[in-house]
């Protein structure tokens, strides 16, 4: 046990890669450290004395953390969330940085107490993390599962049958066994081979609450079409995951490998995770005439399309971004069939100077997806829109960045289903460390990715041309 640290040092290194600067971080409470940046999170090592405590990491991507400071802090007040196996510590300074780092320990320490009252809502106050390695994500959210205290709140479009989808089934009937309020909501389409399981009813027996979003019934057919496809993890209203990874191997590199897909998850710590909990609540309980209410006078907010009144919300917004662009409009997203208003949008800004950039995949689950979006190619190259296709593995990240500092990351893709269809669930931000991140992941991936050229897309074959027609006209009601 360890319930105070007199002393810390801290060592971010890079393996000759290139791919952060190496600092030794030393000080003593209540001292201000330099703290310098690394790409990619690494266990690395784990050291404890009586006297000091020495950790070896790589931190992750953390909005607001880049070359600032921290306070050096011990006890409860410096380090939270340290267990064994991973886990991570977040150090504060003043209201703007905020890092994390990845930890690894033999022995368990006691959890921090986190009875404290609730915050305002103030979205100012929000901490921002990306995700783009699922076993990076994983980790996290299982960690912060089993060590909920009061409640586990979680949604997903595909939760599979599989070694992940295994590992938060146990985690999940431990916690509700442990006396933690525990509810899953699952789309009945996208989670039907979980449905057809033992899982539901082994779930059941521990004490979680579950539900299946839409189940096909007789009588009500014509609304199958309508699915919940958000992605969304609430733990004790005080920290929020959201963005594209469903619950499956195929998200996860040690299942996967090489072919695991690319993908984008923010977890939200503060205010706008309690705002996440009512998203969830107000689903669960089938109120969907509830609007959520959020501060105007904040950075960053969620958006959701669950009733007629949300419906085109998020599509709007974009759309008012994109119309009114200066510098550039950068998008991520797996499926690409936008409506005319969204593809007119692009066209206009590429035509007044706007960097317009378009990220799809190469590799694809859903063929006559991509034929639908490769329909929409020539209009907007000969726009000067430029279209990259993200070769090594498939792409199914969602975010898009406008400017210098308003982005969005979150569930929905730029096609009919997620605009006017499907439950999704936004984040939208207006912070330039947020942005940062989300940019500076979009530059590593086009790097992997191949542009498709105008002169180049003139000369494709009438075979290839063919499909395209196909994708168009279905592209309402894929």
């Amino acid at each position: 046990m360890i319930l105070a640290l007199m002393h810390m040092c801290i060592v971010a290194e890079s393996r000759g890669n290139g791919l952060g600067l190496v600092a030794a971080l030393t000080g003593t409470e209540g001292a201000e450290i330099d703290f310098h940046e690394t790409e990619n999170i690494g266990i690395q090592r784990f050291e404890e004395t009586d006297q000091a405590l020495e950790i070896a990491v790589r931190t992750p991507q953390v909005a607001g953390t880049r070359n600032g400071k921290m306070k050096v802090t011990t006890g409860t007040s410096g380090v939270t969330n340290i267990v064994k196996d991973k886990a991570h510590a977040v150090f504060r300074q003043g209201k703007i940085y905020t890092g994390a780092v990845r930890l690894h320990m033999a022995s368990e320490l006691t959890r921090m107490d986190t009875s404290e009252a609730k915050p305002p809502l103030d979205s100012r106050l929000d901490e921002f993390a990306v995700f783009t390695d699922g076993d990076e994500l994983y980790a996290d959210m299982l960690w912060h599962i089993r060590n909920a205290r009061n409640s586990v709140r979680l949604e997903s479009y595909i939760f599979e049958n599989d070694a992940i989808g295994s590992e938060f089934i146990e985690a999940c009937c431990e916690r509700a066994q442990a006396g933690v309020d525990v509810r899953l909501h699952l789309d009945a389409l996208g989670s039907l081979a979980l449905s057809i399981s033992d899982a539901p009813d082994r779930l059941q027996a521990a004490g979680v609450q579950l539900r299946w979003f839409n189940p096909a019934r007789l009588f009500r057919l014509f609304k199958l079409n309508r699915r919940n496809h958000r992605k969304l993890l609430v733990i004790d209203e005080r920290i929020a995951w959201l963005g594209g990874f469903n619950i499956h191997d195929e998200s996860s590199r040690r299942y996967s490998g090489t072919e695991c897909w690319r993908d984008t998850q923010v977890r939200i710590e503060g205010p706008l995770a309690r705002v996440a909990a009512d998203f969830f609540d107000h689903l669960w309980q089938g109120r969907r005439s509830w609007r959520a209410a959020f501060d105007t006078d904040g950075d960053a907010f969620l958006v959701s399309n669950h009733n007629l009144r949300q419906q085109h919300r998020l599509r709007r917004l974009l759309k008012h971004r994109m119309r009114n662009a200066e510098k550039r409009i950068w998008l991520t997203t797996p499926y690409f069939m936008p409506d005319h208003g969204t593809q007119q949008a692009m066209a206009r800004a590429a035509r007044r100077g706007v960097d317009v950039r378009l990220l799809v995949p190469f590799k694809t689950d859903r063929p006559v997806t991509q034929w639908a979006a490769r329909a929409a190619y020539s209009q907007l190259l000969n726009a000067g829109v430029r279209i990259y296709e993200f070769r090594p593995r498939l792409l199914h990240a969602k975010t898009a960045i406008v400017d210098d500092s308003w982005c969005t990351v979150g569930t929905a893709n730029i096609d009919y289903r997620s605009f006017y269809v499907n439950f999704e669930l936004n984040l939208i931000s207006d912070r330039d460390d947020l942005a940062e991140i989300l940019s500076r992941n979009f530059t590593d991936d086009l790097r992997v990715s191949r542009e498709v050229t105008g002169e180049a897309w003139r000369r494709r074959s009438l075979t290839a041309r063919f499909p395209e027609i196909i994708g168009w006209v279905a592209r309402k009601f894929l």
